[in-house]
């Protein structure tokens, strides 16, 4: 599990970096648009190039890998979830129309004058790309190190300080701003939520399928066993997602996003 860790790092680097220009594009003028395009479009040279000059049609297998506590302690226990084979082409070719959609998108919208956007629909947006960009990994066969740097998770420590500027600038209040949060965390968590109930009870591969979990163990609940596709719904997604990570996306939102959101707030009362 260290190891599984320590290899995604390198990766996470440039999870975080795509992350922060997704966020930064709609506050952006034409020519920063264009520059935040031209850097998406060189990640996905690097990963074409790397199609071209190196075989991948060989078949290339994916232990799906997903983390829960089990046991009387609730240690961390890896699990794997699912198995998925492919060619590795395939797996680049997934990733180069994930990143080739967003820089698309911001050079036709390059134009547009620069504005703060919707936080909650934007903070959304990012969070639900990165989900289906790690779920479209996993089910082509990506290496395991790349589908776990590529989480929602850290795009979500990204989201979360452009939010409460965004909120600043929209003239929230602090009070509005916590509400937001709590808004948000359930929006971000509703479709996933939703998404491993299909994946659980139709065996359809990923993460988000966690039909192969015998038993988990939460804080306060403790140690259970799981005996259908239900329960294992139920205890490894529905009860973590509407509690434990809406409380984190609440309590990190505050932390990272209460002072970009009082240095918001300051520029509109400026600007008013």
């Amino acid at each position: 599990m260290d190891e599984l860790f320590r290899s995604a790092f390198p990766y996470q680097g440039v999870v975080l970096a795509v992350a922060l220009l997704l966020c930064l594009a709609p506050q952006c003028g034409r020519q920063a648009r264009g520059v935040i395009a031209a850097l998406l479009l060189v990640m996905t040279a690097a990963l074409a190039i790397d199609l071209m000059v190196v075989g991948h049609g060989t078949e290339q297998i994916l232990e799906v890998p997903n983390i829960f506590g089990r046991g009387p302690e609730g240690d961390t226990h890896l699990w794997v979830v699912a198995t998925v084979n492919a060619p590795a082409w395939q797996w680049h070719l997934a990733a180069i129309g994930f990143l080739c959609l967003p820089a698309l998108l911001i050079w036709l919208r390059r134009n547009r004058p620069a504005a703060i956007p919707n936080p909650l629909l934007m903070g959304s947006v990012v969070f639900w790309f990165f989900l289906a960009f790690r779920l479209a990994l996993e089910a082509t066969a990506a290496d395991r190190h790349i589908c776990w740097a590529v989480g929602c998770t850290i795009a979500m420590l990204v989201v979360l300080p452009f939010f409460g500027y965004w909120s600043g600038r929209r003239g929230q209040t602090f009070g509005q701003f916590v509400i937001g949060l709590l808004l948000l965390a359930f929006l971000q968590r509703i479709p996933l939520i939703v998404f491993a109930w299909f994946a659980t009870t139709r065996h359809w591969g990923t993460h988000l399928d966690t039909h192969v979990i015998t038993d988990i163990t939460l804080p306060l609940a403790g140690e259970m066993t799981l005996e259908d596709d239900l329960s294992r719904w139920v205890w490894p997604h529905l009860v973590p997602h509407i509690t434990f990570w809406i409380l984190i996306t609440l309590v990190f939102g505050i932390a990272l996003g209460a002072v970009p959101r009082w240095i918001g707030a300051r520029s509109h009362r400026a600007r008013q």
